[in-house]
């Protein structure tokens, strides 16, 4: 089967495998994201979600996964706590280096 994924996506950095027939996607390996002098920095505040703030800072909630990895929340981050500093990664390394093509 032939699948195509965003470069966006967090499954960009997975492989598509195939045991019995039945097809499935490898955990990741993610990149590490080490931190960089033109990082951001958010306030968390009660209406935020990882989501919401991959929209404000890389106009796309599917990057939710990029600041997730930034911070050390490896799943689905829902614990976010009001006043808590998250370390966004500078859109231009994004888009420029962590999500071009493999």
């Amino acid at each position: 089967m032939s699948v195509r994924i965003r470069n966006s996506s967090r499954l960009t950095h997975a492989h598509l495998l195939s045991m019995y027939s039945v097809e499935f996607w490898e955990i990741p390996e993610y990149p590490n994201i080490d931190p960089r002098e033109d990082d951001l920095i958010h306030q968390v505040d009660a209406t935020d979600r990882m989501d919401r703030i991959a929209v404000k800072y890389y106009r796309d909630p599917g990057l939710w996964w990029v600041i997730a990895l930034a911070n050390n929340k490896r799943n689905l981050p829902r614990d976010l706590e009001v006043g808590e500093s998250l370390r966004i990664p500078a859109p231009t390394y994004v888009f420029s280096e962590l999500l071009k093509p493999r």
